[in-house]
């Protein structure tokens, strides 16, 4: 399945399921959403150097999600997500980039969970204690799990030290 596709079709399933989409750059394409950029505070540089940009952003309740949209399973983009979650510098920058957005106010940051979820075509890749997978198909979005809330909780569980500053 194409990388554009399962861009559309994690977007339509997260308004479908009561997410609200904060930010999204679907591949080689534009979105009426803006894009979300977390710095690495180590680049000095101005530009996007060493950025890390999620294809989309969305929150439900007290969880923001990161989401990486692929073709197939990328166990890069897995690392990547994992390395976002596993660094308060970058939970901190991306906090800051959503309050300059005004995507999200500088009092909710200290309540939200982050997530970081793989969005593909599959098959399912390896599992990870923090990275969650959704799964698209032709017909539509298989979810690896059922995602209610209960179960979110359950993983933003596993992330211990993620929560943001």
């Amino acid at each position: 399945m194409r990388e554009d596709l399962v861009y559309i079709k994690t977007k339509s399933w997260l308004v479908g399921s009561d997410w609200t989409v904060l930010a999204g750059q679907p591949p080689s394409g534009t979105d009426h959403l803006p894009i979300v950029e977390i710095k690495d505070s180590f680049n000095r540089a101005k530009g996007s150097a060493g950025a890390f940009i999620p294809d989309l952003v969305a929150r439900k309740s007290h969880f923001l999600a990161l989401i990486e949209c692929k073709p197939v399973y990328d166990e890069l983009d897995r690392l990547k997500l994992e390395g976002i979650l596993g660094s308060q510098r970058r939970l901190t920058a991306l906090f800051a980039d959503l309050s300059q957005k005004r995507l999200v106010s500088k009092r909710d940051c200290s309540g939200l969970t982050v997530l970081g979820l793989l969005a593909h075509g599959g098959p399912p890749g390896p599992t990870s204690d923090i990275v969650g997978q959704l799964l698209v198909s032709g017909e539509g979005l298989d979810v690896a799990g059922s995602w209610d809330d209960a179960t979110l909780q359950s993983l933003s569980d596993l992330q211990t030290g993620v929560n943001p500053p």
